[in-house]
């Protein structure tokens, strides 16, 4: 994982997790985690092969019912120094549209926070 794309999956996690969602990370073969709020386990499976299906689960919403909503990532595709260039696609429902407006911010507050740290 490049690190634009490092940006983009904590940015997008964090807004995930900050609007009481759950998380299942499918990797196109198999499920590597499933129904987890905790950052700490979901970032260490995300890009094991080169793509992943985050699905959301929002509060009251068991996983085994329909995801609340899905972002799909693919890594490394064109993503260095655009980082929301990993985020493919996603559902378009108001919390997802609420989401990817908050890991836009997110990026941008990562990238700006970490080139004015460098400085």
């Amino acid at each position: 994982m490049n690190g634009s794309d490092k940006m983009l999956t904590h940015a997008l996690i964090d807004a995930i997790l900050a609007n009481n969602c759950r998380v299942s990370v499918f990797d196109g073969e198999e499920y590597s985690i499933q129904d987890s709020a905790n950052k700490s386990d979901i970032m260490p499976v995300l890009d094991i092969t080169g793509e992943d299906w985050i699905e959301i689960y929002s509060e009251g919403v068991s996983a085994d019912d329909d995801a609340s909503g899905w972002f799909y990532l693919i890594y490394a595709n064109g993503s260095d120094n655009e980082p929301m260039i990993c985020l493919s696609d996603y559902s378009s429902n108001d919390l997802c549209n609420k989401i990817e407006k908050e890991t836009e911010a997110g990026v941008r507050e990562i990238w700006f926070g970490g080139m004015l740290a460098n400085a």
